[in-house]
C-alpha cells in the first residue's frame, strides 16, 4: 500500500506532492495522507491524482485531465481577448497635459513609471498560458539540425534529462524547498532550495557546474504562492525528455 499527500492545483485537480510506503510514519504525522492502492511502481510525485489513478502526461488516462483543463481555460482565453484594456495610464493626470520636463541632466523614469513597468511585465506573464511540457520539449523547440540522431545531440539530450531530474529531485519532498509568495504585484514568487540544485551545465568562466539556491517561479505557473503547476510541469518535462533520449539512443544503436 502506498500513501500519498496531494494539493489542489488551479483547476481543482489533486496533484501528488509526497509519497510513502511507511504506515508507521504516516500514522505518526499530522499530515493529511490518502491511501493509494496501486500496483508497482505505484504513484509518482507530480502526477495528477484523479479517480483513484496516478495520471502523468504520458498516461493513457491523461485525456481526462486535459478535458478538465480545457473546460477551465477556454472561457478564460475568450474573456481575456474581450477585455483587453489597452495601455494603462495614470487616472489622476490628464494625458493631454503631460509635457516632458526639460532638464540639464539625463534622468531615468519616475518611480511610478518603473513600478508600472514591473506590474505590466508580471501581469503579461500571468496572462500567458501555463507552461506545458509538450510545447517546451527539445524536439519541439530545437533547430532541425539539433534533433538529428548524432552522438553530440544525444549527449546534449542526456544533459537536458539530467537537468530535469535535478529539478524533480529538488521538488521530490517539501522539505527540500521553501516557497516565498510574491509580496506584491511587482514581484515574483521565489523558490529556495536546500540543498542547492547542481546542474550538469558548466559556468563558462569557472568551469564549475552551475548551482541554484533561489529561483523565480514563472508567474503563469503559480497562484498566490501555490507552485503545484510548476512542479507538475517539470515532472511532465522529464517524461518528455526521457522519451526523446530513449528514441535517439535506439536510432544510434547504443
Amino acid at each position: 500500500m502506498y500513501y500519498i499527500r496531494t494539493t489542489k492545483n488551479k483547476y481543482d485537480v489533486d496533484v501528488i506532492i509526497d509519497i510513502t510506503t511507511d504506515a508507521t510514519f504516516k500514522n505518526h504525522t499530522s499530515l493529511d495522507w490518502k491511501d493509494c492502492d496501486l500496483p508497482s511502481p505505484g504513484p509518482t510525485v507530480g502526477h495528477y491524482w484523479y479517480n483513484g489513478k496516478s495520471i502523468g502526461l504520458d498516461s493513457a488516462d491523461y485525456s481526462e485531465i486535459q478535458a478538465i483543463i480545457e473546460a477551465v481555460e477556454a472561457p478564460i482565453l475568450v474573456q481575456r481577448e474581450a477585455d483587453d484594456p489597452g495601455p494603462l495610464v495614470r487616472p489622476d493626470i490628464s494625458q493631454d497635459a503631460v509635457v516632458p520636463e526639460e532638464a540639464p541632466y539625463t534622468g531615468g523614469a519616475s518611480q511610478f513609471a518603473e513600478d508600472q513597468k514591473k506590474r505590466t511585465a508580471i501581469a503579461e506573464a500571468k496572462a500567458h498560458p501555463k507552461s506545458v511540457a509538450t510545447l517546451r520539449k527539445p524536439s519541439y523547440i530545437d533547430e532541425p539540425h539539433q534533433v538529428i540522431a548524432t552522438e553530440a545531440n544525444y549527449a546534449r539530450l542526456c544533459d537536458q534529462l539530467e537537468s530535469a531530474q535535478v529539478m524533480n529531485a529538488g521538488f521530490s519532498t517539501t522539505t527540500n524547498y521553501t516557497v516565498t509568495p510574491a509580496p506584491d504585484d511587482m514581484s515574483f514568487t521565489t523558490i529556495t532550495f536546500n540543498p542547492e540544485l547542481v546542474f550538469p551545465d558548466k559556468d563558462p568562466i569557472s568551469g564549475e557546474k552551475i548551482g541554484i539556491t533561489t529561483m523565480n517561479c514563472p508567474p503563469q505557473d503559480e497562484t498566490d504562492g501555490d507552485i503545484t503547476d510548476f512542479i507538475t510541469y517539470w515532472a511532465e518535462m522529464e517524461v518528455e525528455i526521457q522519451k526523446e533520449v530513449d528514441q535517439m539512443k535506439s536510432d544510434l544503436g547504443l
